[in-house]
């Protein structure tokens, strides 16, 4: 098919809507191709909506064009035939045969900050917004095992290299910025395995279904065989998983936490007991503490199930955690330390990056029925495609109602109270791009990772700006730009505040669900743990005796996530599920034996509850500062992610669309340092070969291009791998060694900076392995003695001069342990 670009694809368009063909092509701009599409189906988009994707595409065609406008011909008889244009902001000339249409520019006299090209330009223009962090960083020699050449940014390599390097038993939380691939991370764990050697099954937990196959079609698509995920209510599927993972013939398996901690648990178990459970990955770990606090309360249980695999395992196979997630607050960080630490240390690794590509508009609150007026008008006039956000389930349910009757019949309908057949097929046709606009509540987030969404309007006031952020997150993903418009009403805010309102459980009333809870304990073997029902009445008193179901024992669980947090007990898990057990159960181990005292609840239990409550009113606050101040988002988002200024990247908002100097400026990108060395101990063999000073020189022939050497120099990299050195850095050298460093690591976990200078490298710490080129200067810091942990091998050409004495060669004035290639070789593969 014939991909048409820029001025190419609007002329194939408009010869399109003069005449449909059936000769296929299609546009590398996502709005051409839309209409595209739309017009060749005609049937499915009213005139209403394709009047919408028409005037997206004269406005962005405007936007290539040095004249800044841009018209097409809609021929007589077309299906905009009778339709009034000036609805969406389109004026039409006659001519014979036909209309000339063009775009008006849309500003409306409800925004203070217009621009002179319109509201909504700015997105429909798709201009690229991504270079101050998308370009992408030299790839590791493995990458080609999942079809990469490259890494998408020095954020996702410095993710990738420390989760490969986690050692067993530790965990390790990513922050990486949206769009920069964080599943790459788990589909080279299941390829590759961990750096110390260690393969075997990695498991991925997923909040939602819908997210789960979007992991497994993307992962079968990359080499890995199916199926994959565990999908509720297939039978078929999930038994030959099962059988697979208990034959240990899968790498990879992703499912919710609530099969993780149901029908998964025990053929995981098993992986587990036989040390070949590699890896226990949470995608979207941020809803631990956001969604396993309030309901799902089997994100927390998560915690107890890896620590019963972790200690079923022998020690040197002990499971990885991995935690990732793009929007992490310090709470969230908090709540997973507290959970996912132990038995190995618990580390973090911030690549996170602020959006460029977002144009964020905030207009102040008005009467309700003017605010949905203004709301109608930005839907016949903001780029597609669109989410519209608002708060409350009826909200949702009325805007459906409401833009049906405009004339918007391409739209669907998301909110808590979706059935989940009907939302996995809303996420499947809005992945599709079959969808121009979604309305939801936060209930339409996670999942719906597409790419090409121009358009997040709220006709609300989120309670937090983390849920804010999150949601206008849902656009630009393509890099391209993006309009986020908050159009509120006066009793938004009210609504807001509510929703802040934590509720989390009083001392008093937490204690007394303990009690009730512990009092029908049930002993196990282990010293000081028992297995407790959730689904027990809070106490035997007349208002609480007939208490029951699955909202009070949500509540129970709350209580239990409330004491592991503040320390008194630590979760292990529900019991292992075998299709027999009778209500809830959950397992814990007290770690402190004044659990059943007033006194110890109001010293440690309430200080976390208070916690919690001051984050929900802290959050708003930062909602409220942001709509009143219409400032620039980016300091409030720093702060709230506990972001540094290397996190800085400028999008667009009030401060600056007038003054475009006063956007700051973009940090530089810096690759964050791995937290984990590549390797602790190294093989005897290689250190036998190091002097006291933990180096060692290799001379070579620069100008050797023989098979034999090819062949010696590819064993001799095997060797220092497999001795323990997984960091390479080569500095100007040839082809040659480059195809060898290359071939030994296109299989194993290896890392390789190819680099002009040895200063300008970027490896893991641990041993390493430097290359240097012909003709290159020596500097005298490479051969600096080295730390434990730290050994180097460097390999230097024969004719390398010594720095500090012109004309003379190094190799005559060393002092430390040096070989000619051949001799270390020899020795190092004996």
């Amino acid at each position: 098919m014939t991909r048409l670009t820029d001025h190419e694809a609007f002329q194939a368009l408009q010869a399109h809507i003069a005449k449909p063909s059936e000769e296929p092509w299609s546009a590398a701009s996502p709005a051409i191709d839309r209409l595209r599409q739309a017009w060749r189906l005609g049937a499915d988009r009213s005139q209403l909506e394709l009047a919408v994707l028409l005037r997206q595409v004269l406005v962005r065609e405007a936007s290539q064009r040095q004249s800044g406008s841009a018209r097409l011909l809609m021929p007589s008889g077309s299906p905009l035939d009778g339709f009034d244009l000036g609805r969406v902001g389109l004026e039409a000339s006659p001519l014979s045969g036909g209309q000339l249409l063009s775009a008006r520019a849309w500003r409306p006299d409800w925004t203070a900050d217009d621009t002179d090209d319109g509201l909504e330009a700015y997105a429909s223009s798709e201009a690229w917004k991504r270079t101050d962090f998308g370009s992408v960083a030299e790839g590791d020699p493995f990458l080609g095992q999942v079809g990469h050449s490259a890494y998408q940014s020095v954020g996702q390599r410095a993710a990738v290299r420390a989760a490969l390097t986690t050692p067993p038993g530790a965990s390790l939380t990513v922050s990486l910025a949206t769009g920069e691939g964080k599943s790459l991370i788990f589909q080279l764990a299941a390829r590759l395995g961990f750096s110390d050697g260690i393969r075997g099954l990695v498991v991925v937990v997923t909040p939602t279904v819908a997210l789960a196959i979007d992991h497994e079609n993307a992962a079968i698509e990359k080499g890995f065989s199916g199926p994959i995920a565990y999908r509720g209510g297939d039978d078929t599927s999930n038994a030959q998983l099962i059988q697979l993972i208990r034959n240990g013939r899968q790498t990879l398996c992703v499912a919710s936490p609530e099969a993780i901690c149901g029908p998964l648990r025990a053929c995981l178990g098993e992986v587990a007991d036989r040390g070949d459970l590699s890896a226990l990955v949470i995608d979207e770990a941020h809803l631990v503490d956001a969604w396993g606090t309030g309901f799902r309360t089997e994100f927390q249980s998560l915690s107890g199930v890896r620590r019963d695999w972790i200690a079923r395992a022998p020690s040197h196979r002990a499971m990885r955690t991995l935690l990732l997630s793009a929007t992490l607050t310090p709470p969230s960080l908090q709540t997973l330390e507290a959970l996912f630490s132990g038995p190995g240390p618990f580390e973090v690794l911030s690549a996170l990056r602020l959006r460029s590509e977002l144009d964020y508009r905030v207009v102040p609150p008005t009467p309700a029925s003017l605010r949905d007026d203004r709301v109608v008008e930005a839907l016949r006039h903001a780029p597609r495609p669109a989410i519209l956000y608002v708060t409350r389930v009826a909200d949702a349910e009325a805007w459906r109602v409401r833009l049906k009757a405009e004339g918007f019949s391409n739209i669907a309908m998301v909110h808590g109270g979706t059935a989940a057949t009907a939302r996995e097929q809303v996420l499947k046709r809005w992945r599709a791009g079959d969808l121009d606009l979604v309305v939801g509540t936060s209930a339409f987030g996670v999942g719906i990772d597409y790419q090409h969404v121009r358009t997040v309007l709220h006709a609300c006031i989120p309670e937090t700006l983390d849920r804010y952020y999150q949601e206008v997150g849902r656009a630009g993903r393509d890099g391209r730009a993006a309009l986020a418009l908050m159009l509120p009403a006066l009793g938004d805010e009210s609504v807001a505040q509510k929703l802040s309102d934590v509720i989390v459980i009083s001392v008093k009333r937490g204690l007394q669900r303990w009690t009730s809870m512990f009092d029908r304990r049930l002993g196990l073997d282990a010293p000081d743990t028992y297995l407790l029902p959730l689904d027990v009445a809070p106490s035997q008193e007349a208002d609480d005796i007939d208490m029951q179901g699955e909202r009070n024992s949500d509540w129970n669980a709350r209580v239990l996530a409330l004491m592991a947090r503040a320390g008194l007990v630590e979760l292990l898990g529900p019991p292992v599920w075998d299709g027999n057990r009778v209500g809830p159960h959950e397992r814990v181990r007290i770690l402190d034996f004044e659990h059943s005292r007033e006194e110890t609840w109001r010293d440690r239990v309430e200080p976390v509850r208070l916690s919690l409550h001051r984050a929900g009113a802290g959050d708003l606050q930062r909602m409220k500062d942001f709509v009143r101040q219409q400032d620039c988002p980016s300091p409030a988002l720093l702060n709230l992610y506990d972001c540094g200024p290397e996190a800085q990247a400028c999008a667009r908002c009030a401060k600056c669309r007038p003054q475009p100097n006063a956007r700051a400026p973009s940090q530089p990108r810096l690759e964050p340092l791995n937290p984990w060395p590549t390797s602790s101990l190294l093989s005897e063999t290689l250190s036998g070969l190091l002097d006291h000073n933990r180096r060692a020189v290799v001379w070579y022939d620069p100008l050797a291009a023989d098979r034999g050497f090819r062949r010696r120099l590819r064993g001799c990299f095997e060797a220092l791998h497999d001795c323990g050195v997984q960091s390479f850095g080569l500095v100007a050298t040839s082809a040659t060694i480059d195809d060898a460093v290359t071939t030994v690591g296109v299989d194993r976990v290896l890392f390789v900076s190819r680099v002009d200078r040895h200063t300008r490298r970027r490896l893991p710490r641990g041993p390493e392995v430097l290359i240097l080129g012909s003709g290159e200067t020596l500097d005298r810091t490479i051969l600096e003695p080295r730390a434990l942990g730290l050994e180097r091998v460097i390999f230097m050409p024969r004719d390398t001069l010594d720095p500090d004495r012109p004309g003379v060669y190094l190799s005559a004035t060393y002092a430390g342990r040096q070989y000619d290639f051949n001799t270390f070789y020899s020795r190092l593969t004996v």
